[in-house]
């Protein structure tokens, strides 16, 4: 998890882009991907983002048509400037922990969780009841 957070773990034309909440590393992935930034809005945590984003469209080949998507994707980013990736793991981990029980008994297995001001959507796997994910929301 600690790399997700992070780091962008993937980037699909049908999802976008995948981890990279950190801000320096959801920025680089828009340069590589080409990406279309349509919104920022601050959350009402200082350093805490959320972005709007479109997926640019592929010819058959593979190429970029130098159009976007229809519709807009949502990352919620940090600024390690404010929140080091360490600090956000660690508020990630006390997220889990606190809504571990709420998202076991949701009915997808999510619960979104506020820590030291800080809104996390978490995700477990009710099969086994591992934390599979969590992010900063």
């Amino acid at each position: 998890m600690p790399e997700h957070v992070a780091t962008v773990d993937k980037f699909t034309q049908k999802y976008g882009i995948s981890g990279g909440h950190n801000a320096n590393a959801f920025y680089d992935a828009v340069k590589e991907y080409n990406v279309k930034i349509v919104r920022e809005t601050p959350t009402g945590v200082k350093g805490i983002t959320e972005v709007e984003y479109l997926i640019p469209t592929k010819d058959r080949a593979g190429n970029l048509t130098g159009n976007y998507e229809p519709t807009t994707e949502t990352k919620t980013i940090y600024d390690p400037n404010i929140f080091s990736d360490q600090k956000i793991l660690e508020l990630g981990q006390q997220a889990a922990t606190k809504g571990y029980k709420d998202a076991m008994a949701s009915k997808n297995g999510q619960a979104n969780v506020s820590v030291d001001g800080v809104n996390f959507r978490i995700y477990v796997d009710k099969t086994t009841g591992t934390v599979r994910n969590f992010h900063p929301n």
